[in-house]
């Protein structure tokens, strides 16, 4: 059975729901570049025997790692070390969004894994597909395919990167509405402008994201094609689940929205403080020789 919701109660709960989910977003995009920088270049270079000397980080989502390795370094051992920060951030994000789906009964402990999987997947997944389709430095994927000059490569990492956009973006916009509703309705499902509504903020809001970051930094000249197809991608997703309607589920508890937004908030202050006061300027543990 579905039902409608008055529209008080309807768009406070949506607000509630905001200010708990708004700093896990924020939060996800500074730590997935940190998983980016640190854990993906960083301990890859160590791992092939280069140096990790320090990182940046900006409020933007662009970062860097200083990574110098050593002369005569191998061209697998430097493919391993560019493609390290996708790979990291894809692998973490696929967990986490993993854990989420286990969780899905419980929201507020799988609704902030969605958020910070959705940072990390779309950090690393749409980066393989745009770097690929314009192969150009200073991007990781366009320095590994100037380096083997692959067409076969650039070919599949294309193929497989735009699908996997695509799939990650549906995956992630299904799942987050399909939590979302079942607490907004006590597991009985939405309907009429309710349900509209829901879907066109889970359309509207993700797809605005896109334009928090400039993509000419990692592509240069590729313009603002990637935030645009982006942002249409979640529009699109969203305006299928007016079709194509997942199961609501029966929650096991609506509880822990407080303890949620504490920890999302207290996160987000935390890792802002440091950007500003740290890493932004570049954190460097070892001066190069």
């Amino acid at each position: 059975m579905q039902i409608d919701i008055r529209p008080l109660r309807f768009g406070w709960a949506l607000t509630r729901a905001a200010l708990v989910l708004v700093p896990f977003a924020y939060f996800g995009l500074l730590f997935a570049v940190a998983v980016h920088e640190v854990i993906g270049h960083g301990l890859m270079s160590l791992a092939v025997g280069g140096e990790f000397l320090g990182f940046q980080l900006d409020f933007d989502g662009m970062g860097y790692a200083l990574i110098p390795l050593a002369t005569g370094t191998e061209t697998w051992q430097q493919i391993l070390v560019l493609s390290g920060g996708v790979v990291a951030t894809s692998i973490l994000g696929a967990c986490l969004l993993s854990c989420a789906y286990v969780f899905r009964r419980r929201p507020w402990v799988s609704l902030p894994m969605v958020v910070v999987s959705f940072d990390l997947l779309l950090e690393g997944i749409p980066y393989v597909f745009w770097n690929a389709l314009k192969p150009v430095p200073p991007g990781d994927i366009g320095m590994i395919l100037t380096m083997t000059d692959s067409i076969w490569l650039r070919v599949v990492l294309i193929a497989l990167g735009g699908a996997l956009m695509v799939a990650v973006v549906w995956g992630l916009t299904a799942l987050f509405y399909v939590i979302l509703e079942s607490w907004l309705s006590d597991g009985r499902g939405l309907r009429g402008k309710a349900r509209v509504l829901l879907l066109a903020m889970l359309g509207v809001v993700p797809a605005m994201s896109w334009f928090v970051f400039d993509w000419n930094q990692l592509t240069p000249g590729i313009g603002a094609t990637p935030n645009i197809v982006g942002a249409l991608l979640h529009v699109l997703a969203a305006a299928s689940l007016l079709w194509i309607s997942p199961r609501v589920l029966q929650l096991r508890s609506d509880r822990g929205a407080g303890l949620a937004a504490i920890v999302g908030w207290s996160l987000a202050a935390v890792s802002i403080a440091a950007t500003a006061m740290w890493f932004r300027d570049g954190v460097v543990f070892f001066d190069s020789p």
